[in-house]
């Protein structure tokens, strides 16, 4: 088998002249077999992190955009370079904002462990898309808030539905208005029309 080992080593002088090296060596396989799992470990978690199939990105306490992954930067049309730069308000629609802000501030004071929200971002190229929002917090080792987590899903598709159906429910209801103005009319043109033979 395979060890690991520190090996100190000094020269030992007698006479004003080297004469031997003295060494110790301390077994340390135990702590480069630590390192090793973390390594990979973190390996784990970098891969999936980077190919989540939703958005996801750090956070930090001035609501500023730290890491971020491929579906995020795919989602928005920024490189993680753009998007690391900026504040989560500078890619939230104005109208969603301060509700996002008030609910990541009571997160970051632990006043709440988790929040979940519908709201609008607005893309790169200035088209704004719906996300599905849930945030939460990473700590540290001493269990202290370190960041905030983002994750995103993509739900455009969903609220672009969302919205034809509730176009066509107006339009049916719209129908039914007009099929029953239309039937009202019709009632009273009959009798108009009756009186109107009976004057003839």
């Amino acid at each position: 088998s395979e060890v690991w080992m520190h090996d100190v080593v000094s020269v030992v002088v007698e006479a004003d002249q080297p004469s031997k090296l003295r060494g110790v060596m301390v077994d340390i396989t135990e702590r480069k077999q630590v390192e090793e799992a973390l390594r990979e470990s973190e390996s784990h978690f970098r891969a999936v992190f980077e190919e989540a199939p939703i958005g996801l990105a750090y956070i930090d306490r001035a609501l500023r955009i730290g890491r971020v992954n491929r579906s995020l930067c795919s989602f928005l049309g920024y490189s993680a370079e753009e998007l690391q730069a900026k504040a989560i308000a500078e890619i939230t629609h104005p109208d969603d904002i301060d509700r996002d802000a008030a609910q990541a501030q009571q997160l970051f004071l632990g006043e709440i462990s988790s929040y979940q929200m519908e709201k609008r971002y607005l893309r790169k190229d200035g088209e704004i898309v719906w996300g599905l929002l849930t945030a939460t917090v990473i700590r540290d080792k001493d269990g202290q808030i370190a960041h905030g987590l983002g994750m995103i899903e993509n739900i455009t598709g969903r609220k672009e539905a969302e919205d034809q159906l509730r176009h066509a429910q107006k339009m049916e209801a719209l129908g039914r208005l007009a099929g029953g103005v239309a039937h009202d009319f019709n009632n009273v043109l009959s009798v108009i029309l009756s009186y109107a033979e009976m004057i003839a």
